[in-house]
């Protein structure tokens, strides 16, 4: 009947409001690989994907300005995956091992050809000396960088970038991610209040 048709759209909404994700691609500067991104949250935390094409450390993390310096950064190289804080002068003497490290759910798989990493984290971590809280709404500074190899050393001047995230507007640099690179669901919080319309019903 109608009400059971109507309460099962409320389920599959709230699933989607919860378990929604987008992917988009980050412009490379110098064209020689696809840096990918995908996220995903909860309302209280946020899980991230990252993937390159190729044999690469990878960093990623929100920042004050879009900079390195003053950054909280996930960095993934040698199967391993650290929490960072970046201070002034940014990556000669300024990356510093977060005290509490504050990723779970890690994933985090190399080979010659691709390079992925998945991890979770709280969207406030509570830590204002060594984390930067990541908004639920509004535009968060992200930053993300690479290497030529697996051993974490300077990226150069082409393989780092920054964008600005909406995360519950699933805005990209104040835009919808380009559809040729982007799966977007239903933006969670729409899903949720549709959720909720259907389930009254």
């Amino acid at each position: 009947n109608s009400t059971l048709t109507m309460r099962l759209l409320a389920i599959t909404l709230l699933f989607v409001a919860v378990f929604g994700q987008v992917t988009f691609s980050v412009p490379d500067n110098d064209g020689d690989a696809n840096f990918d991104v995908t996220y995903s949250t909860d309302g209280t935390y946020v899980t991230f994907s990252i993937s390159i094409n190729k044999l690469a450390w990878i960093g990623f993390g929100p920042s004050e300005d879009g900079r390195m310096e003053n950054s909280d950064i996930m960095v993934a190289t040698n199967n391993t995956v650290t929490d960072y804080y970046v201070v002034p002068p940014g990556f000669s003497t300024g990356i510093m091992i977060d005290t509490v490290q504050d990723f779970d759910n890690i994933e985090f798989s190399q080979s010659e050809t691709e390079s992925t990493v998945t991890y979770r984290r709280l969207l406030d971590t509570g830590d204002a000396d060594e984390d930067i809280a990541i908004l639920a709404t509004g535009e968060n500074n992200m930053i993300w960088a690479y290497g030529d190899s697996d051993t974490f050393e300077f990226h150069g001047s082409a393989n780092r970038g920054s964008f600005t995230l909406d995360i519950g507007n699933n805005l990209v640099n104040g835009e919808d991610p380009p559809e040729s690179s982007a799966t977007v669901f239903l933006s969670p919080f729409l899903a949720l209040l549709v959720a909720l319309v259907a389930f009254l019903q």
